[in-house]
């Protein structure tokens, strides 16, 4: 089975993607070459003031708060679509200097039709590219920061999430990785299992860059929110983690509140011993 797959995807998937990836070269150039195009690019409308009726209609039949998300929509018949495509294929491709160029060329395309998310979702690839072509990191960590900041003003949490969550792969610092999981804390606060995962995740950081005290009171934080959401276990491993670097300190306000919590939470359960 392994085998047959290797063979289509060498005889069959790759040479379609390549095939692909130069008609929408060839597309996108007669789209954008020329002095007339120039104009009629510099001086386009924004997309989102044509919208059609179909997509009018559509529009009608999803809530407020998604309507925000959804932003203009790009067609394969668009430039725009075909440039995101074209990279998304170079990508694939691992052609990751010719995907950089189409992300970095769209991404101005959707600012100018306030089209945040699909902006978002261009600076993020394009802050992939940066990583595996060994760019500066401050390059990348620039362009991540970016994605995160459109996808907020798209109000997608989820994925500015993910932004994040990327960044802190690539740059490996513990320090900078929990300082940027308390921005998201502090951005997207909703008291929830998102909260009190990003806690749990800034503590286990600040634990690893040798600040032991943040990292428990980053933990504690979490395991109160954990207790509230009803997560006993989650919120008793919590407890677990903090207790043996309070312990030795002698702070036994502090002590006794984690034995106290370490204690209800096991009540709860039903783990006496």
């Amino acid at each position: 089975i392994a085998h047959v797959a290797s063979e289509v995807v060498l005889r069959s998937a790759i040479p379609w993607l390549e095939q692909q990836l130069v008609q929408l070269e060839s597309q996108i150039s007669q789209s954008r070459k020329g002095f007339k195009n120039q104009l009629k690019y510099l001086w386009r409308k924004p997309r989102e003031s044509g919208v059609s009726g179909v997509q009018q209609v559509a529009s009608a039949t999803v809530d407020q708060s998604s309507a925000r998300d959804v932003g203009s929509v790009y067609p394969l018949q668009s430039v725009e679509g075909q440039m995101r495509l074209a990279g998304d294929i170079a990508f694939l491709l691992r052609d990751y200097e010719t995907a950089l160029n189409y992300y970095k060329t769209v991404v101005g395309d959707f600012k100018q039709d306030k089209s945040w998310k699909h902006a978002a979702g261009a600076y993020e690839m394009w802050g992939l590219c940066t990583y595996i072509t060994g760019a500066p990191k401050a390059e990348s960590a620039r362009v991540m920061d970016a994605a995160y900041d459109h996808y907020l003003q798209a109000n997608s949490v989820r994925h500015a999430v993910r932004s994040i969550a990327l960044q802190q792969a690539m740059v490996c610092a513990p320090i900078e990785s929990a300082t940027r999981l308390m921005k998201v804390n502090g951005d997207t606060t909703d008291g929830g299992l998102r909260s009190a995962l990003t806690l749990e995740q800034a503590g286990q950081m600040h634990h690893q860059a040798g600040q032991r005290r943040k990292g428990c009171f980053h933990l504690v934080l979490a395991g109160h929110l954990f207790s509230k959401l009803n997560l006993k276990r989650l919120a008793l491993n919590c407890y677990k983690a903090v207790i043996g670097q309070y312990e030795p300190k002698r702070w036994s306000h502090i002590v006794d509140h984690s034995f106290f919590s370490l204690g209800r939470q096991s009540f709860a359960l039903q783990q006496c011993d």
